[in-house]
């Protein structure tokens, strides 16, 4: 399609008639005029907000002034800029009861501008570019309604078009090469509720407009996108979702993702290791528990690549995160497959922003780490670059902590760099998205240092490996590579296409020192553990209006993984190199459908096929998905009623399967036909909202995971192994989230958690030990958390208080002090004991100097109350944290 085309649709001459003298006539569309030196004659002709008459005199003030002036007494919707008109020249007006259109001639006589009238009275002065006319382009800036600030990475979209791009750092926008016409303009950014506004695109010119965005005092407005793959508001969803932002990780202070889960997400609990964190990674219970043997995960993307080993959370840096979205329970399986068990998280790092200088951000800080037997230093430095083009975007960054020897043998040092590309042409349908991180982690792990004081004092018996020194170096690798392309071929049809690989630790590359506790112990011993998960990942998701008050979502895809584990071990006596692999292939269509924007009904069914699947029934498993969500007013409240129900599985450990030989006493014998675990339930809820002085959510669950695994010892010539279904786990709780706005700046939230994670049933002729009704090990009863938040223009202060209650499990220091007794006969059993509950209190503050330069402080666990919540492994645990910095944004 031609310009002239284009410009003959939009401007039909009517009748070839000119106004005032020349130029374009009143078309079916628009209205165009430019200015003579003759007075108006034909009012007729004019448009009805250009006939309205006018009284004004003015004399020798600028064209500036004039239009002011003109736009002001005449309720004119009119825009320029000084780039088109000369804003500075002196005229005159004077006009007693003649049209506006009069006045605005005696203005703008003589100028080569010409003005521009749609047809809904909004108005513009535009250059005259004879015949031959361009598109033209929208400016503008997105702002906080109620703060007037900018709003950062708001994506503004030209409804019906493939004209989109996201805001800057101010909040600003620029989107080129728009046809001219009038259009609807959108503005979304989770926490505000979506912005709306209209916008005549004039040939040759830039049309500028304002969208403010009101924060969202109902999260039902907010925008997700997991669970949905394509944007969608929280009020559609059948199942509860939390979504974490950056502000929260930055205000709170956090370092490791696992600090995230101790009772401020409901449902949600991660264990502390300790000092052993390195190479046991981070347990994540989510709304109880479904392992008895293995260590539970949450499964876990970055930008859409899943992580090769979910449970080594904590390698991934806090500061590349834009926001956090969190789905509880099996239901998220649909969309996510084999191993959603418990629920998904994705991560979304943070992007550059379009049209944008190069700026440059910055935190330093330096604070001390407090153990029951020492205090240290903790280094925690950031900074990153961002900005962009007019058809790409970038953020780039690297981190840098150290944590000094806050207990004895034990270090940490944290190096990470990452970055992410954006590539979108102007007014194309294709968006490029490229995703990249690497880093490591080292540590050293030495003894106990309870357990070697307790030697010392003459509690326990003399063991060198739990009072040597430097027993372990450890690293952590994480390497991530990710790529995704997005193509909307219409406003209502995005595809998307993701294939990464992320490679990262599976035990860490560990160097353990000799012992020396014989003459031959002399030699180190070296283990590399890592695994790498390669993910390709399409889906399709169309919008349609299916009838006036009835709309449909249909969401198709499929995904593919190949898991590879790696293991090498050299320690005196003993070399070995054992490759691992794995993978499943995964359909799935999810259908959902809203009735008069209040109803939404969801049902999909995901089908997985992979070797570690029950072999009779041809290596697949199905799992559907219903819910339903009920969107409504109540008086002053609006409410929504949701209930969801799903399956999940995760398969056996391919591992777990095999024959291995250890050495001539130790083996494990092969469980070919081992089942996969799957939880299978179903939850309900009501989320309440009075405006945005405060909010109620309340979740009821009861899931039951079935097959789970745990490790058997038959008896036999040798000491054998073997790995069986033993276990079936009722899991059922209660979830609670609410915020109340006290008085204005004040602020609180809390949240509650309770769970019970019972065994339901076990298998016949059980060895575990277990009863039916005793409760799983790691699962806290009871976890919650209170925040008290005061802000003002310029300071913000908060408290907060998280509490992890009681729990069953071992106690890896009552274990080596039966184990290795000063006197009496060791015992080596591990029974479980009753933990006790832990409460920290946190308090943060930050001061912003200037708009970019804020001072913060923070001190975490201000009391110093240190308890073990988890673990096999004696460890030691951080206790109180303070850190004081400057953050250059």
């Amino acid at each position: 399609m031609t310009k002239h085309f284009l410009l003959a649709a939009a401007l039909l001459v009517n009748g070839g008639r000119d106004l005032l003298g020349q130029g374009p006539a009143m078309s079916l569309n628009a209205f165009a005029m430019r200015f003579s030196r003759e007075p108006v004659s034909d009012v007729e002709a004019l448009p009805l907000v250009l006939r309205q008459p006018l009284a004004l005199r003015l004399e020798h003030v600028t064209i500036g002034q004039a239009l002011r002036a003109i736009t002001a007494r005449g309720g004119l919707d009119l825009s320029y800029s000084r780039a088109v008109v000369p804003l500075e020249r002196i005229v005159s007006v004077d006009v007693d009861g003649a049209p506006v259109a009069e006045a605005l001639r005696q203005v703008l006589r003589d100028l080569p501008v010409e003005l521009w009238v749609s047809t809904t009275g909004k108005m513009a002065l535009v250059p005259i570019r004879g015949d031959d006319p361009g598109p033209g382009s929208i400016v503008g800036r997105v702002t906080d309604a109620r703060a007037g600030q900018g709003v950062v990475g708001a994506r503004v979209s030209v409804v019906a078009t493939r004209f989109s791009t996201v805001t800057n750092d101010s909040g600003g926008f620029r989107i080129t090469d728009v046809p001219p016409g009038s259009y609807t303009l959108n503005a979304r950014r989770i926490g505000y509720v979506t912005g709306t506004t209209t916008v005549t695109v004039v040939a040759d010119h830039e049309a500028t407009v304002e969208l403010r965005l009101d924060v969202s005092a109902s999260p039902l407005d907010a925008v997700v996108v997991t669970g949905t793959v394509a944007a969608t508001q929280v009020k559609e969803l059948s199942s509860p979702i939390t979504v974490v932002t950056a502000a929260d990780i930055q205000r709170r202070g956090i370092t490791q993702i696992n600090q995230l889960f101790r009772g401020e997400i409901p449902g949600v609990f991660a264990a502390d290791y300790g000092t052993n964190s390195a190479t046991q990674g981070a347990p994540v219970y989510t709304r109880g528990s479904t392992e008895v043997f293995d260590v539970p995960v949450l499964k876990t993307y970055i930008d859409g690549i899943e992580l090769a080993n979910s449970q080594f959370l904590n390698e991934i840096d806090p500061s590349m995160i834009d926001h956090i979205e969190i789905v509880r329970g099996p239901e998220a399986s649909t969309l996510y497959g084999a191993q959603a068990i418990n629920g998904v998280m994705q991560i979304f790092t943070k992007k550059g922003h379009v049209a944008t200088p190069a700026r440059v951000q910055a935190a330093l800080g330096v604070g001390s780490l407090t153990g029951p037997f020492g205090t240290s230093v903790r280094h925690q430095d950031n900074v990153s670059v961002t900005g962009g083009t007019a058809v790409l975007s970038y953020n780039a960054g690297a981190t840098y902590q150290h944590d000094g020897r806050w207990t004895r043998d034990h270090w940490l040092d944290v190096y990470s760099g990452y970055g992410s590309l954006a590539i979108q042409p102007i007014g194309g349908p294709l968006r490029v998205d490229v995703t990249a991180r690497i880093g490591q982690q080292n540590s050293e792990t030495g003894g106990n240092e309870a357990n070697a004081r307790a030697i010392m004092d003459g509690t326990m018996q003399l063991v060198p490996k739990l009072l040597g020194v430097q027993q372990d170096r450890v690293a952590l690798p994480q390497r991530t590579l990710g790529v995704s392309l997005r193509y909307t071929p219409s406003p209502t049809w995005q595809h998307t296409l993701t294939v990464g690989v992320d490679r990262g630790a599976s035990g860490s590359d560990r160097t353990q020192f000799p012992f020396f506790e014989t003459p031959s112990d002399t030699l180190r011993a070296v283990t590399s553990w890592n695994t790498r998960r390669t993910t390709a990942a399409y889906n399709s998701a169309l919008d349609l209006r299916l009838a006036d008050r009835l709309a449909a979502n249909l969401i198709v895809g499929a995904d593919y993984w190949y898991y590879t584990q790696n293991e090498a071990t050299n320690v005196p006596g003993l070399t070995s190199l054992k490759r691992k692999q794995d993978h499943n292939t995964g359909v799935f269509s999810q259908l959902r459908l809203g009735l008069g924007d209040a109803l939404f009904l969801t049902t999909g069914v995901r089908v997985d096929q992979g070797p570690d699947l029950p072999e009779d029934r041809h290596h697949r498993s199905v799992n559907p998905r219903v819910g339903v969500s009920y969107v409504f007013d109540a008086g002053p409240l609006r409410a929504k009623l949701r209930s969801g129900y799903g399956g999940a599985l995760k398969p056996a450990s391919p591992s777990f399967k095999e024959a291995i030989t250890f050495n001539a006493n130790y083996v494990q014998l092969a469980a070919p036909n081992l089942l996969p675990e799957r939880q299978t339930g179903w939850d309900g809820g009501v989320d309440l909202y009075a405006g945005d002085r405060a909010s109620l959510s309340v979740t009821h669950y009861d899931q039951l995971a079935r097959d789970l695994i745990y490790i058997y010892f038959p008896p036999g010539p040798v000491f054998a192994q073997q790995f069986v279904n033993v276990a079936r786990v009722r899991n059922k709780g209660w979830e609670l989230e609410g915020t109340l706005r006290l008085v204005a700046g004040l602020s609180a939230r809390a949240t509650y958690s309770q769970v019970e994670s019972v065994v339901d049933s076990l298998a016949p002729n059980d060895l575990t030990g277990f009863k039916v009704g005793d409760a799983l090990p790691g699962v806290p009863h009871h976890t919650g958390s209170l925040s008290l938040i005061e802000t003002t223009s310029r300071l913000s202060l908060e408290g907060a208080l998280s509490y992890v209650g009681a729990s069953v499990n071992y106690n890896p220091a009552a274990f080596f002090n039966e184990a290795y007794p000063r006197l009496g006969a060791p015992d080596y059993t591990n029974p479980l004991v009753t933990l006790p509950a832990a409460y920290r209190l946190a308090l943060r503050a930050g001061f912003d100097v200037t708009p970019r330069l804020t001072l913060f402080a923070r001190c975490d666990n201000l009391t110093n109350r240190v308890v073990l919540d988890q673990g096999y492994y004696a460890s030691d645990q951080l206790g109180r944290t303070t850190l004081f910095g400057v953050q250059l944004r």
